[in-house]
């Protein structure tokens, strides 16, 4: 089973149970636009902070097959098609723009992640990791929780990876039912950016 009824924190996804209805509860906006906020790390909900070039080197940090499958479907069909340069290492380096875990996570950050036994938790978390000098995200890492993804069609997983890429490129959540940024889940139209944001893109990459 999963959540049928769910909403987006910032750069994370946490359940809690609203009249018996999973739900994430976060503000949400029209203007998804991040910017240059020279935030890191886990501090004030993990806010988003805009990648610091269009050219994205990703590492998959021994990913089970369904969390490198979803991450590698977004890459190629829809990262690259929003203008992204990207390539997969297979090594980590300093310019190294985004490392993709995947865990059963319990306690990381100090945020509670969801499991079957609860009512509530983080499934899904994008940090950034490393400024730029120009206080740019030098280095993203996107975090998959694996109590949540195991149960998961493709479809889903493919919105959820779509999403947590979107915070790491910049976007924050929208309020309209378009692209994969919404905060609601059950919102999450397609694996893919909307127009909307997608010209946040093209203005600022």
């Amino acid at each position: 089973m999963h959540p049928s009824f769910k909403q987006l924190a910032a750069a994370l996804l946490l359940i809690l149970t609203v009249a018996g209805l999973p739900m994430l509860v976060t503000p949400a906006g029209a203007h998804n636009w991040s910017g240059t906020t020279g935030y890191t790390g886990c501090a004030n909900g993990s806010p988003v902070n805009r990648a610091d070039n269009a050219t994205h080197t990703i590492h998959y940090i021994d990913l089970k097959d369904h969390v490198r499958n979803m991450n590698e479907w977004v890459r190629n069909n829809v990262l690259e098609p929003a203008g992204f340069k990207t390539s997969v290492q297979a090594s980590p380096n300093s310019l190294t723009d985004v490392l993709v875990r995947d865990r059963y996570y319990v306690d990381y950050c100090g945020f509670n992640w969801w499991n079957q036994s609860k009512d509530s938790g983080v499934i899904g978390l994008a940090t950034c990791d490393k400024l730029s000098p120009t206080s740019r995200c030098e280095t993203h890492t996107l975090r998959y929780n694996l109590h949540w993804t195991d149960l998961q069609g493709v479809a889903l997983r493919r919105r959820l990876a779509c999403h947590e890429h979107g915070h790491g490129i910049g976007l924050q959540h929208r309020s309209t039912q378009t692209g994969c940024m919404p905060a609601m889940a059950e919102d999450w139209a397609v694996s893919d950016y909307s127009p909307h944001d997608k010209n946040h893109l093209t203005n600022n990459y």
